[in-house]
């Protein structure tokens, strides 16, 4: 599946190929580009979780497996007309060789810094992600206090509901990642 990369500055970009639907099965296509040709691409940022469980991804029309954490950030980034061009170091690096990834993570800086847009992927939705990040945009949108209400009911938010929301948001596994 993967081609030796020809120069020190060279990655794989990952073309994301669209579905109109969530649950259509994720089809990519990996090609050769050099960090220092301007490219628009974006970075994924996210946890790799648990190894062993993992989904197919079609990649070059063959089958790659990819842990449930990157299958479900690539199929939210997915578009449903057009493709999309990312980066993720699951696909976009050989893991089984051990020299390409070696220079790969060293270029991680400049591969981000590169970037045009960095998603980051903290997991799938669940019962407080939707307050949370409610309180964190009234947060940023407005501090002076006001009193921060629930994105769908409109009601007023207790503290403990607007802390319990972030606590929960925040001990997400990405933010225990050492350079987060």
């Amino acid at each position: 599946m993967y081609s030796q990369l020809s120069d020190a500055r060279q990655i794989r970009l990952l073309e994301l190929l669209p579905a109109e639907t969530l649950e259509a099965p994720l089809e990519c296509r990996l090609s050769p580009a050099s960090l220092d040709a301007n490219i628009d691409f974006s970075a994924i940022s996210y946890c790799w979780g648990d190894p062993t469980d993992t989904r197919d991804v079609l990649v070059d029309g063959r089958r790659h497996a990819v842990t449930v954490s990157l299958c479900g950030a690539l199929r939210r980034l997915r578009r449903d007309r057009v493709s999309r061009t990312l980066w993720a170091d699951a696909l976009c690096i050989n893991q089984e060789d051990w020299k390409e990834r070696s220079k790969q993570v060293k270029m991680m800086g400049d591969l981000f810094s590169n970037a045009s847009r960095v998603d980051i992927w903290l997991g799938e939705e669940d019962e407080w992600t939707a307050t949370a990040f409610s309180v964190l945009s009234a947060m940023a949108a407005d501090s002076s206090g006001t009193t921060l209400r629930d994105h769908q009911s409109g009601k007023q938010l207790s503290p403990s509901t607007i802390f319990e929301s972030l606590v929960h948001l925040f001990s997400r596994a990405w933010f225990e990642r050492q350079w987060v």
